[in-house]
């Protein structure tokens, strides 16, 4: 995945990597997040896209302090769209005192073995700056 240079990533556990913008930028409270997430038959939690999409719409619902759902659809992978597809969701809700605005999409690969979560949030007031960075890292992801 293609990011820009004044955004750096971190690998804070095995199958997670999250990008920000460097600190001292406007982008330092932005974050991609992709985590690699293993299907039920694989001895995860969920065995569905729409199943774990599910879940976490009802904790923006449920649990999440302010939690508001914007918009939501189903999703491909722009540089393989045949064989990875899922679902997007994008939403607000509250963290200690900030409000932030989080896309999430959940792709599956074709075999079903394996989940990928990818998410952009940032702080509302950034989000809008930091989308067209987000969306390019998003179209350039590519899953092997």
């Amino acid at each position: 995945m293609k990011y820009p240079s004044n955004w750096e990533y971190d690998k804070p556990e095995k199958g997670t990597v999250i990008f920000s913008g460097k600190k001292g930028t406007s982008s330092f409270y932005s974050t991609v997040n992709i985590q690699t997430i293993l299907t039920k038959q694989n001895g995860g939690e969920f065995a569905t896209v729409e199943e774990m999409m599910g879940s976490l719409k009802k904790q923006v619902s449920d649990k999440a302090s302010h939690g508001k759902i914007i918009a939501e659809g189903k999703a491909e992978l722009p540089q393989n769209p045949k064989r990875f597809h899922g679902e997007y969701l994008v939403f607000t809700y509250t963290y200690k005192n900030h409000e932030l605005k989080q896309m999430q999409f959940v792709i599956s690969r074709d075999d079903g073995q394996v989940f990928y979560a990818w998410a952009y949030t940032a702080p509302i007031a950034q989000y809008d700056n930091d989308l067209p960075t987000a969306k390019a890292m998003y179209e350039s992801w590519n899953i092997e």
